[in-house]
């Protein structure tokens, strides 16, 4: 296949967008109807997360494949296919106003164990699958620690910890996380 990866990327994008479209109408949603809700601090430290991890991942599909030249319908569709896992993640998390059920805690955790072995397998594939499918060193990434293997199991392992005190913590640590990858790229 001799697809330009600009034609990828935009493809990409458009799920990406997607994704993020969904998310904004929902918030919009939940201002509109504030306080006939009853809100979640761990529920608004995961949407902070999502909208950042979408800036981190698509930078990452940027920077492992900017460069292929060859691009068989296996790699398309391995790429594709990280887009739209992506955007189911940010489709179960962010829920419609009529589907939060008053109580956004309640609706992240109905859907938390999907999300967070989705998000595990992402991970997964985004820092581990791809840079051998790529053939792209990681330079481009070095200050991303925990992205190979570690990132996977921990959200692999919370998907299953109901407990309320350890699923805060492990949100603001990856919301901490995150800012400082942002901050060290100043």
């Amino acid at each position: 296949m001799n697809i330009s990866f600009d034609y990828i990327i935009l493809f990409v994008s458009l799920i990406y967008g997607l994704a993020l479209t969904h998310a904004l109408s929902c918030i919009a949603e939940l201002i509109q109807h504030k306080g006939k809700y009853k809100n979640s601090l761990i529920w608004w430290i995961w949407a902070v997360w999502f909208f950042l991890l979408s800036q981190g991942f698509w930078v990452s599909i940027y920077g492992y494949w900017h460069d292929c030249t060859n691009w068989s319908l296996f790699k398309f569709s391995f790429v594709s296919l990280q887009a739209s896992l992506y955007y189911f993640c940010f489709y179960l998390f962010f829920n419609r106003r009529n589907e939060i059920e008053d109580d956004l805690e309640q609706s992240f955790n109905k859907n938390k164990r999907i999300v967070f072995l989705l998000i595990g397998l992402l991970f997964l594939l985004m820092f581990t699958v791809s840079p051998f499918l790529s053939k792209t060193s990681k330079d481009f990434i070095s200050q991303v620690k925990l992205g190979s293997l570690i990132a996977p199991v921990l959200f692999w392992v919370f998907a299953f910890i109901k407990n309320k005190t350890a699923n805060y913590v492990f949100a603001v640590f990856m919301l901490v996380l995150f800012l400082l990858q942002i901050i060290s790229d100043i």
